[in-house]
């Protein structure tokens, strides 16, 4: 089996313990796990997690404080990266899915090769806000290849904050920056929320990002 480092950045919420329970209940064990307290930002918290890790790992696998792991999400994510570069999980979260075009980092893979060519997630435009999304787009635009698995592999069990007061305004930042940046991909993605068909995933969607 490749070796894998997870890496979880952290606010140490209670929900952390499930996380831990849930990584310690996989059916192929990671080789490293990196708790990294999120001063500065989720993207400096990650950045900062998978520079820690102590030897050669083939895969970077994140996954949040406050998202549990199901006990085949290790495996499966390191099998789908012997084919993909990067690997964005499906989570069940607020009674639905998420987007396949939307990056997120509840749970996510990237080959470990490929995270340290792309520069690691953008501390500087999306310090706190739509990093996931910015390293994703980012990869896809430079031709890696990018798989969304259906496969709920995730449980959400909260919703993040940020560690800032101003969380609306870094909201607002990171979205308007993956906006101007990556214009093909965020109309592509805005089609595919639509088409998810569910009112209350539109609803959360907009309490997020203030459009649509």
């Amino acid at each position: 089996m490749s070796k894998v480092l997870v890496v979880i950045p952290t606010l140490w919420r209670p929900t952390l313990l499930s996380t831990m329970f849930g990584l310690l209940s996989q059916t192929v064990k990671p080789y490293e796990v990196i708790i990294n307290a999120a001063k500065g930002g989720s993207s400096v918290s990650r950045n900062r997690g998978a520079l820690k890790c102590e030897g050669d790992v083939e895969y970077i696998l994140f996954v949040d404080d406050d998202a549990v792991p199901k006990p085949n999400w290790v495996e499966r994510t390191a099998s789908l990266l012997h084919e993909y570069d990067v690997v964005i999980n499906n989570v069940e979260t607020y009674g639905f899915g998420l987007c396949p075009l939307g990056g997120n980092t509840i749970g996510c893979g990237y080959r470990a090769e490929v995270f340290r060519k792309l520069g690691g997630f953008d501390e500087e435009n999306t310090p706190h806000w739509a990093g996931d999304t910015e390293l994703a787009w980012r990869a896809i635009q430079k031709g890696y290849s990018y798989n969304f698995d259906e496969e709920k592999t995730i449980v959400h069990i909260g919703l993040a904050r940020s560690l800032e007061s101003n969380t609306k305004e870094w909201i607002r930042r990171g979205t308007q920056y993956i906006k101007k940046t990556y214009p093909d991909l965020w109309l592509e993605y805005m089609a595919q929320m639509a088409g998810l068909g569910s009112s209350k995933a539109l609803r959360y969607f907009h309490f997020l990002y203030g459009v649509g």
